[in-house]
């Protein structure tokens, strides 16, 4: 009897948290689409631990790395001007959300290029940097799509702001 109970009770769990699992996953969120990209970009670095001057990438530069402006139609990419950090942030607003799964990939790729063509030399003069580099991440928030090369905590505090200012809240 006891044996059973202990399976019963085990099924009962496995059933309730498949069941918190499909909900959860289930989840639409509705992001503001109004936001400039300027903007999100001073909520980002409003967070960060510490500000060390950062400066735009060129368009000159984002056209060789993320391509033409139909897919994006508002950018912002900025990077640490001070030598010892590699701290970079780029966000985009797409047209629509296919628009900004595109961009996304397009930033899994430029960050897959950082890796390959800069990691060998952020290694050399700045090793403690590196991590920040291997563990840089993609997010989309609706038409919006950010990459982040920052500390663990700097990372999760940006993402964080930015999901809070763009979500929309259903009340």
């Amino acid at each position: 009897m006891k044996l059973f109970f202990q399976k019963a009770c085990a099924l009962l769990l496995v059933l309730v948290l498949s069941l918190i699992f499909l909900f959860s996953c289930g989840e639409n969120k509705q992001y503001a689409d109004g936001v400039s990209c300027e903007e999100l970009m001073n909520t980002a670095k409003s967070v960060i631990s510490a500000e060390l001057g950062y400066t735009d990438l060129g368009n000159e530069q984002i056209l060789y790395y993320f391509g033409k402006t139909d897919g994006y139609n508002d950018v912002c990419l900025r990077y640490s001007v001070r030598s010892e950090t590699i701290d970079e942030i780029g966000i985009f607003h797409s047209v629509n959300e296919e628009r900004a799964q595109e961009i996304g990939e397009h930033s899994e790729k430029y960050l897959a290029q950082m890796k390959e063509e800069q990691g060998a030399f952020i290694a050399s003069y700045a090793p403690k940097e590196l991590s920040k580099l291997e563990k840089a991440e993609v997010r989309q928030f609706g038409n919006y799509t950010v990459y982040a090369i920052l500390s663990e905590e700097d990372r999760q505090a940006v993402f964080q702001a930015l999901e809070e200012r763009l979500l929309i809240r259903s009340e």
